[in-house]
């Protein structure tokens, strides 16, 4: 039987209000543009269950559309199409990826409270359950190491002219370790054991 390539490469991306939404967005769209025919999909998952406020469940939903609707961007050279779907976010996002047929889904790494060390629990549940690679995005932010001091003008001028012979100017000679090469001739196998005997 003939594999058919498939007709669409599916990106499913969770979206919620965190810091790492604008992320999620980027990466989702960045992932589909490598791809074979891509589609990406933005979800955002109306939790009407944990309010414990009496909130009109239709007031959640129109809130979670206007969210999604200011969050995901349509580029022009990505198919793009979003949803909003109401439930328990993980289990949502899982039913949505198997019945898309997900290759991948970009969720963020934000998390409500402290007792999720690594990742929220919305994010390690679906890492933990999901039937296909999860990308979890986070904000790109390395802190920034010490400067490298240029290098010294006499220095230089002095490697220079002695075709690397002498390594520092005289100002810098004393601050830096002078190296020496130790070598030395091991003594042949077995010499002087019992092996070796006349």
């Amino acid at each position: 039987m003939r594999n058919e390539a498939p007709s669409r490469t599916v990106v499913l991306a969770a979206l919620a209000p965190s810091p790492d939404c604008t992320r999620v967005v980027e990466l989702a769209l960045s992932m589909a543009r490598l791809l074979a025919q891509p589609e990406v999909h933005f979800v955002h998952v109306a939790d009407t269950g944990w309010n414990s406020e009496p909130v009109p469940r239709s007031y959640l939903l129109a809130q979670a559309r206007e969210f999604l609707e200011s969050t995901v961007a349509y580029p022009a050279d990505v198919e793009v199409h979003s949803r909003v779907v109401e439930g328990s976010p993980a289990k949502e996002i899982l039913v949505v990826a198997d019945e898309l047929e997900a290759m991948f889904i970009v969720v963020g790494a934000h998390r409500r409270g402290l007792s999720q060390l690594v990742l929220g629990s919305v994010a390690d549940k679906v890492v933990r359950e999901a039937r296909c690679p999860v990308v979890v995005a986070r904000a790109t932010t390395y802190p920034r190491g010490p400067a490298i001091e240029p290098a010294c003008a006499d220095c230089v001028e002095v490697r220079r002219s002695s075709s690397g012979d002498v390594q520092w100017c005289a100002r810098h000679a004393s601050r830096h370790v002078h190296g020496h090469t130790y070598s030395e001739t091991p003594e042949p196998f077995a010499v002087g054991s019992s092996l070796l005997r006349p």
